[in-house]
């Protein structure tokens, strides 16, 4: 009633299923047509953003204009206001843990990075003892009053001072603090 159809190509299989020469019809499919996962997981086109972390180690992201505005706050943000500090975690639009430091989120004694909804950049400032929050906004709203409450709870036991900051493409915003 929806009009729906099997491609002819696709029938022969389901027919064969179930009989003594399935597994060969399954062979002989998937030799031709390939695996879903491999039509799925083809290699795509995509530009790349490059990406160097203040100690020099280079990343790539997926190109797009969120991934921009993170390369900024790690290329421009933080070698001007962050006071030395080192990315301890920032995701990339395809990858949520492009790059991580547990061993040194473990020593701040910061929160379980797996079970909370991150803000994009994490960074650490050794002789501020700060620990930076970043959220590049650019297609969602700022950090909820929700969300920085949450976040304020996680980083309880945290050894460094939470600075939470927002980041808009082409502005520039004072961090606050989160209390």
């Amino acid at each position: 009633t929806r009009r729906y159809g099997l491609n002819p190509e696709y029938s022969e299989i389901v027919r064969a299923f179930g009989s003594a020469g399935w597994d060969d019809a399954v062979q002989e499919f998937v030799k031709e047509h390939g695996t879903l996962s491999e039509l799925l997981n083809r290699p795509r086109d995509l530009p790349i953003t490059k990406v160097v972390l203040p100690s020099g180690q280079e990343l790539s992201f997926l190109g797009g204009r969120h991934n921009q505005l993170q390369k900024a706050i790690i290329e421009q943000f933080l070698p001007r206001f962050g006071h030395g500090a080192e990315v301890l975690y920032v995701g990339d639009t395809a990858n949520k843990y492009a790059f991580i430091n547990r061993e040194r989120l473990a020593r701040l004694k910061c929160f379980d990075i797996e079970e909370s909804k991150l803000p994009d950049v994490l960074a650490y400032s050794e002789s501020e003892n700060w620990i930076f929050l970043i959220e590049a906004v650019y297609s969602s709203g700022p950090i909820s009053s929700e969300r920085r409450l949450a976040l304020a709870q996680l980083l309880a036991k945290c050894t460094a001072s939470p600075v939470l900051r927002h980041s808009f493409p082409g502005q520039s915003h004072i961090p606050e603090v989160l209390t």
